[in-house]
């Protein structure tokens, strides 16, 4: 829905093919030269009415770039000296740094060489007396004064100028001529000067407030803000030579949105936000970290250079794009709600937000303000609509947002999945430092239905702002042919990142590829699906996607074949009770493989609410919607009876279920059944037995391996806890049971109970509410007969702890876990056969 981004596509993919032509036309007032030549012959007559202005505001300025560091009074009365807030600023990759020196009580920047570990002390201490400025007075002075100290300037081929032989000092940009005051104040009553009297985001400028910078406008000098509206206002006045001319309005429309982007990419790296990258020896995007923050120093540009550079790359591109064989169609759109039929696309490829850590409408307005009083789609003037924008929930209500973009993003991928024809590809673009990231994204898309099939890391980048190693990535999915009838291998994303950065094939593409190496020509033909095409690997990923690929792999290779390569990736242990071979290859390849156990756990849960969720919005009945429900909210019910008994157990021991009929009889004033209870028994029982647990003896061991009194806190945060979570299943639930509405309209409502019941389920176990199932599979004794055991949870995953006592291998175990180190000792389980769950 972003309109910056709906400009940018279509003067990328749809205006060049447009407008590249001639127009031949004797009827034409305005004989078209083409796109690209109109650039060139506009973008020159640009040049030629803006350079006079900002000659006349830069005329005693030397240099191309200016570096200023922001200054502050020294609070010592018996010093009053000036302090920057930066004593040294890098300038160039040779490590050349700009000094601060005092002479007197006047500072100055001198060039030296860069000292070895060179750190800026957060707190700017006065180089005439050493008094420690305080960050509040930082604050106060800034916004009471605009003081700055020249750094450094540098001329057109990166070198510093000497300003002790230069002809003069740069003079401070707030200090401008009385006609160039004037001039401003013109300016800014201009329809681009609105826009920048308007207040920032408040969500996404806090810190900017604090000082004095509140507006648009303030986060420019008055110089800086001064030659942006002039290059605005000389945009402006283009258009209306153009049209004066006879040019058409769409094309008039066509270059001046061109040049507004112009102004906007400029402006972004000449503003109060704009620090020096001392590698490129150029000025920072205000935006380098993805946020409105203040920086300690500023860098002011002869702008004229910034548009001579974005120019030579706009006309390379367009003269690239113009020759598209046709223009693409922009549609402006709601993501969670597609305009188009189903199954309508052979491909898709999207690159999504990186959830809440990037603010798009915030960082986007900025650029809206100066671009948009030339855009060709005036329906948002503002990305700042507390009512409609995600950024402002997570403000707002940060319980919430999470949730929502979970939500929100998965219904997009739904609607993907929904257009996509079966059998065909989604490409996700994502760049991201770490793992949860990736794993959310797969997460999204495999809830959606999609089958991830490969992955390729395209870019890598070593980013010295955040201090992470930042993987773009290539994650490529499948829309299975039969969707009700598939049931894939989620996806050990751990796996999957580690044997990319190897350089290794995942999933399908690396059984696909073990296929083709041991199958013979007739073995393949019999295997893949008949009329496919591409190579043999592509084939067969096909017939992994389309069947179960244990089943595949054990029908064409067999269990001796399947054993010899298991061992052949040294996958098989001696000792304890190996995963089956064909098991271990699907993990070694990237898939998660449940625990062989015979109970569900939660993750297959997880797995069924989704489905459940999936089937309900396509339910063609009111029966159906009934069972549907009943049965995925049995499976939620059965997940909390385990976490109940399994914690009375541990805590209790015999005495559980004496325990948790006084916390019932005590609510009701009447005797309970334990064999009879509702899921708003278990409901009850939940929310009161961790403070039961908290006032008993073994307290202390909960204290222990948990670090608090309470197994878990069924109440927190007061906004969406567990409890009130579940108290939404079983409303929903009662009312489905007993009909007490017309439920076929409600599939879709209900549907997204069960979705966020996902996350729901998945909280809980993490909070140690309700246990994973997990199968001991292996032993291994210390000389000091210490036990270290290796239990396959239902998820797929394989925990390691050492163990005072004796587990049973080959049994199954309720894993409720610990918050100690990463080999915890006895963290808490129970053997699944003590637990007597009633019914």
């Amino acid at each position: 829905m972003n309109p910056v981004a709906v400009e940018i596509l279509q003067a990328t993919l749809s205006t060049p093919v447009e407008l590249c032509g001639k127009d031949t036309s004797t009827s034409s007032d305005y004989h078209w030269l083409g796109l690209v030549p109109e650039f060139e012959k506009w973008y020159s007559e640009l040049i030629s009415e803006v350079l006079p202005r900002w000659k006349r505001i830069y005329s005693a300025e030397s240099g191309k770039h200016l570096i200023w560091a922001w200054s502050v009074p020294c609070p010592n009365p018996a010093c009053c000296s000036t302090v920057p807030l930066r004593q040294s600023v890098v300038v160039s990759s040779k490590k050349l740094e700009m000094h601060a020196t005092v002479d007197g009580k006047q500072i100055h920047f001198k060039p030296v060489g860069a000292s070895k570990g060179t750190r800026q002390s957060r707190k700017p201490q006065c180089l005439s007396c050493g008094y420690d400025i305080p960050e509040a007075l930082v604050q106060d002075a800034i916004q009471s004064s605009r003081q700055v100290i020249p750094v450094a300037a540098i001329n057109d081929v990166g070198e510093i100028i000497d300003w002790d032989s230069a002809d003069s000092s740069p003079s401070d940009p707030w200090n401008l001529t009385e006609e160039e005051h004037k001039r401003l104040k013109t300016l800014l009553r201009s329809e681009t000067g609105r826009r920048l009297e308007k207040p920032l985001p408040e969500q996404a400028s806090e810190s900017l407030s604090r000082y004095g910078l509140v507006k648009f406008a303030d986060l420019f000098s008055p110089r800086q803000l001064l030659t942006g509206l002039e290059l605005a206002d000389t945009i402006e006045g283009l258009k209306g030579r153009m049209l004066q001319e006879g040019m058409p309005e769409h094309k008039a429309k066509a270059l001046t949105t061109y040049f507004s982007f112009g102004l906007g990419c400029v402006m972004q790296f000449n503003s109060l936000l704009s620090d020096w990258n001392p590698t490129k020896r150029h000025p920072q995007s205000a935006f380098s970290h993805l946020s409105y923050s203040f920086k300690r120093t500023f860098v002011e540009s002869k702008i004229e250079s910034l548009l001579a550079g974005w120019y030579g790359q706009v006309r390379d591109a367009l003269q690239i794009l113009t020759k598209l064989p046709a223009p693409a169609s922009v549609i402006q759109a709601n993501a969670e709600s597609l305009p188009f039929s189903d199954e309508s696309f052979d491909a898709i490829v999207t690159d999504p937000p990186y959830f809440d850590n990037v603010p798009y409408a915030s960082l986007a307005d900025f650029f809206w303000r100066w671009e948009g009083a030339f855009s060709t789609n005036q329906s948002q003037l503002s990305f700042n609509d507390p009512d409609t924008t995600l950024e402002a929930l997570a403000i707002t209500a940060p319980d919430e947002f999470a949730h929502r973009y979970e939500v929100g993003l998965t219904n997009c991928f739904r609607e993907c999945f929904r257009v996509l024809k079966p059998g065909r590809l989604m490409c996700l673009v994502l760049t991201t430092p770490n793992k949860p990231h990736f794993d959310s994204y797969v997460g999204f898309s495999e809830a959606a239905g999609f089958e991830i099939v490969s992955v390729k890391s395209i870019d890598h980048v070593e980013s010295r702002a955040v201090g992470l190693k930042i993987e773009t990535y290539l994650i490529f999915f499948r829309k299975p042919e039969t969707p009700d009838k598939h049931f894939g291998l989620a996806t050990n994303s751990e796996v999957v990142l580690r044997r990319v950065d190897e350089g290794k094939p995942v999933k399908y593409e690396a059984l696909a590829k073990l296929l083709a190496e041991n199958l013979e020509r007739e073995d393949i033909e019999d295997v893949v699906p008949h009329g496919s095409r591409g190579s043999d690997v592509e084939r067969l990923q096909e017939a992994l996607a389309q069947s179960n690929p244990k089943v595949l792999l054990e029908k064409c290779l067999g269990k001796g074949v399947i054993r010899r390569l298991a061992k052949g990736y040294d996958l098989l242990s001696d000792g304890g009770s190996p995963a089956q071979p064909v098991e271990a290859l699907l993990s070694y390849f990237g898939f998660r493989v449940p625990a062989p156990g015979s109970t569900t756990g939660v993750h297959q849960v997880s797995e069924l609410l989704r489905l459940y969720s999936s089937r309900l919005r396509s339910a063609t009945n009111e029966s159906e919607v009934t069972g549907l429900f009943l049965e995925a909210t049995n499976q939620i019910e059965m997940l909390v009876k385990r976490g109940v008994y399994g914690w009375a157990r541990m805590a209790f021991g015999e005495s559980c279920d004496e325990i948790l009929k006084s916390i019932l009889d005590s609510e009701a004033n009447s005797h309970v059944d334990l064999s009879r209870l509702s899921f708003g028994h278990y409901l009850r029982l939940f929310q009161e037995l961790p403070d039961k647990i908290a006032s008993s003896d073994f307290a202390e061991s909960v204290r222990q391996k948990l670090g608090r009194s309470h197994i878990y806190l069924p109440k927190k945060p007061k906004k969406n806890s567990l409890i009130d979570r579940l108290n939404e299943v079983v409303q929903a639930r009662n009312k489905v049971a007993h009909n007490k509405e017309e439920l076929f309209p409600l599939r879709v409502p209900l549907s997204d109970i069960l979705e966020r019941s996902v996350s729901l389920v998945r909280e809980m176990a993490a909070e140690h509410a309700i246990p994973q199932c997990g199968l001991v599979t292996e032993e291994v004794s210390d000389m000091w007969g210490r036990r270290s055991y290796k239990i396959q949870l239902d998820d797929g995953t394989t925990f390691e702890g050492t163990f005072s006592g004796q587990l049973d291998l080959g049994a199954e175990y309720f894993f409720f876990g610990s918050e100690t180190n990463p080999k915890p000792v006895d963290p808490f389980l129970i053997a699944i056969s003590t637990v007597k769950i009633r019914s």
